[in-house]
């Protein structure tokens, strides 16, 4: 039986930690934190190492069951082992070629090694099985901006969103694109409907705090940055943002509250806020 790769993520997250850095569909996979195992603890290594070989026992008993390749594939892409993943989702469409899943997986695979024609094949090969999955198109739409090819990355998102109109990540992404493109006013819109369809998503929040900013929005800027900062309070950079318009609107006790937080968590970041609030004075 076929296990969703949501919950090959979940059998390990509990021993990730969670990122603090603001996620970008557009930066080249290598510059991400594309690989969450990475910097993994030997415990953490050797939850995996047990899943694979459970995996890997399931293949030996039932070599001709498509769904054993694509559970082993699936842990292999929830810890960043992408090449290894690539292979196992390759068995899979071999052994069932009408699965729709196991090729747009096998597309993100490719994506996140930066193989971009081999993600569109595979994405393209999803879409004729499964024409409505709007996360292919936002997926395709990756691939398209890290390409620089801005103008077919657009018409993918709004693909997505045309076929899933709360796609919340799609939306995430059109805004990033729109950021790249210097366009703010379209990037508010876009990260306000991220938001709007993922309440929960710091980065998103984060990210319409600097479209505000850059449109000179500070009193809107100013709550998406402390919806940021509320929904991770450990996010030094957020609070650092947050802080500044507090100080650039006169709130300078509402500052001193930021600065305060950032002593205990980031201390050059607290440093480097310290020199602004000085310069304010």
């Amino acid at each position: 039986m076929k296990r969703p790769l949501l919950l090959a993520a979940a059998l390990l997250s509990f021993l990730l930690l969670p990122s603090a850095c603001k996620k970008s569909n557009l930066q080249p996979a290598a510059n991400q934190a594309a690989n969450p195992a990475a910097s993994a603890t030997p415990n953490i290594e050797a939850a995996l190492s047990e899943f694979v070989k459970r995996d890997q026992e399931a293949i030996r008993q039932n070599p001709n069951d498509a769904a054993n390749y694509y559970n082993l594939a699936n842990l292999y892409f929830t810890a960043g082992k992408f090449r290894e993943a690539a292979e196992q989702y390759q068995q899979a469409i071999r052994l069932d070629p009408k699965d729709a899943a196991a090729r747009y997986e096998l597309g993100q695979c490719y994506l996140r090694l930066e193989r971009y024609d081999d993600a569109f094949a595979a994405f393209n090969e999803s879409l004729k099985l499964n024409p409505k999955n709007a996360n292919v198109y936002t997926e395709i739409g990756n691939a398209y901006a890290r390409q620089e090819r801005t103008k077919d990355a657009l018409a993918a998102y709004r693909q997505a969103v045309s076929l899933k109109p709360d796609h919340a990540e799609a939306y995430f992404s059109l805004g990033n694109l729109y950021t790249k493109m210097e366009q703010p006013q379209e990037a508010v819109e876009a990260f306000q409907q991220a938001t709007r369809h993922n309440p929960k998503d710091a980065d998103a929040f984060f990210n319409l705090g600097n479209s505000y900013s850059r449109l000179k929005q500070f009193d809107r800027a100013i709550k998406a940055y402390e919806e940021a900062v509320k929904l991770r309070p450990e996010d030094g950079e957020a609070r650092v943002r947050l802080a500044v318009l507090y100080l650039e609107t006169g709130k300078r006790e509402a500052a001193n509250a930021e600065y305060n937080a950032l002593k205990g968590m980031n201390p050059q970041l607290a440093a480097l806020l310290d020199e602004k609030m000085k310069q304010q004075k």
